[in-house]
């Protein structure tokens, strides 16, 4: 922002450096409950001498964070069972070949030869639901 920027509107308030005991009762509030009441809001600004504003927009970031943070693991969960199921699928063990070719062809479905599961993820699922036509595959 420019120096004729606060000539428009409000100016900006400065960065509040909270103190090492403010941090640590606004975290142990938020391993309670991730979400404050306007009355618990209150009753922790005051204690704290913060706003209540100051109070609501800690929570807001620090929701985010844990949000982001919780995305990460997630992730990180499941390219890591992704490497295994790759390793897994890379190494070929007799003991887990579900494949058996049958000698006739039949229109019932109880004939069909069963095909190996993939664990899959909550995203791959959900794409896989959101589709409109499934993948099925043709065994012959």
């Amino acid at each position: 922002c420019g120096p004729g920027h606060a000539l428009l509107g409000k100016t900006r308030r400065p960065r509040t450096a909270f103190t090492s005991q403010q941090l640590l009762e606004l975290e142990k509030q938020f391993r309670q409950n991730k979400y404050l009441s306007r009355p618990k809001r209150f009753e922790v600004a005051t204690s704290l001498m913060l706003t209540e504003t100051q109070v609501k927009i800690w929570f807001q970031n620090r929701r985010m964070k844990w949000k982001r943070s919780k995305k990460a693991h997630q992730e990180a969960k499941s390219s890591k069972d992704g490497e295994t199921t790759k390793q897994q699928s890379t190494t070929p063990n007799p003991s887990q070949n579900n494949f058996k070719p049958s000698a006739s062809i039949s229109n019932q479905e109880s004939a069909e030869t069963p095909v190996p599961l993939i664990e899959a993820s909550q995203s791959d699922l959900r794409k896989m639901h959101e589709s409109e036509s499934l993948y099925r595959p043709y065994v012959v």
